[in-house]
């Protein structure tokens, strides 16, 4: 069973994924990414959520073989403090997916001609409003191409489970080749318990620091044309992560040629009590959405 799902996952591309409970290490929390261009810091409120989030289907199974935690483990280089506890290490596997090859060089060229028309006429910002975001241009896109509308439609199929409700736009995050996102903890104020990322145009890396022992990190390679999953609170509210600029893009002593990297990112909409729960400024408006 553990040599199958794995084949499943990392052989067999994820749209031919139907059920989403065959992927028992693939467990919704509550989650936010606005890593990829919103957020908002606070690391006590974020934790103030935990009380308010609604708890996992404990239908889903949380275990991993070893077998699949060592498969998936060839995109991660963790720091000696991280590797030497082995609890930390299984939750940091079962909190963080990498999917690689989710896409074709053909379907990243058909997402690529259908926004860059209109990304294209936005200007890279210098820095975000919280000055964690530099050199980046984003939007929202609620309507696709029926190609493209198929690949959204893989994403959300083998990331959020039956009947949760999604945001209906897909955040559209354009990092030039000189851009960075600094270290931050994301908020839970406006989207919900997972995230999905999809990587065009570059490899790049994220990072993972844990907030308080600052010995415990993690760098994720994310290559390009893969999708990444971040779900659970251990990864999304106990480490901060960021994508690092381009002079430091090193995995494993190998050098990592960061370029222009755009994101693709889905999101599922934020449980009532927790968004009502969390006070804090307003996020930044995101560029006017394309329709």
């Amino acid at each position: 069973m553990a040599a199958s799902l794995r084949n499943l996952v990392f052989t067999v591309r994820p749209v031919t994924i139907k059920n989403w409970r065959r992927l028992p290490y693939i467990v919704p929390y509550i989650v936010f990414d606005c890593c990829e261009g919103q957020f908002w810091r606070g690391t006590n409120n974020v934790r103030k959520c935990f009380s308010t989030s609604s708890k996992v289907d404990e239908s889903v199974s949380r275990e991993q073989t070893e077998e699949q935690r060592q498969g998936m483990g060839e995109h991660f280089d963790m720091s000696q403090s991280f590797q030497k506890t082995q609890d930390w290490r299984n939750k940091l596997l079962e909190s963080m997916l990498v999917y690689p090859n989710f896409v074709s060089v053909e379907e990243e060229g058909a997402i690529l001609k259908e926004i860059e028309p209109y990304i294209s006429r936005l200007h890279y910002e210098t820095s975000h409003w919280d000055d964690a975001i530099h050199h980046y241009r984003e939007t929202e896109r609620a309507k696709w191409n029926h190609k493209n509308t198929e690949i959204i439609n893989r994403i959300r199929s083998l990331c959020f489970p039956p009947g949760v409700p999604q945001l209906r736009f897909v955040h559209i995050l354009d990092l030039a080749k000189t851009g960075v996102i600094k270290p931050h903890i994301d908020s839970v104020r406006f989207c919900g318990n997972t995230i999905a990322g999809l990587s065009l145009l570059s490899d790049s890396i994220m990072r993972l620091r844990h907030d308080v022992q600052k010995d415990f990190y993690c760098d994720v390679l994310l290559p390009r044309f893969s999708l990444y999953v971040m779900s659970r609170d251990f990864v999304r509210y106990e480490f901060t992560h960021e994508i690092l600029g381009e002079k430091d893009s090193k995995f494993k002593d190998r050098v990592i040629c960061r370029d222009r990297r755009i994101s693709v990112i889905c999101r599922n909409e934020p449980e009532p009590a927790t968004s009502s729960s969390v006070t804090g400024p307003e996020f930044k408006p995101l560029s006017p959405p394309e329709q």
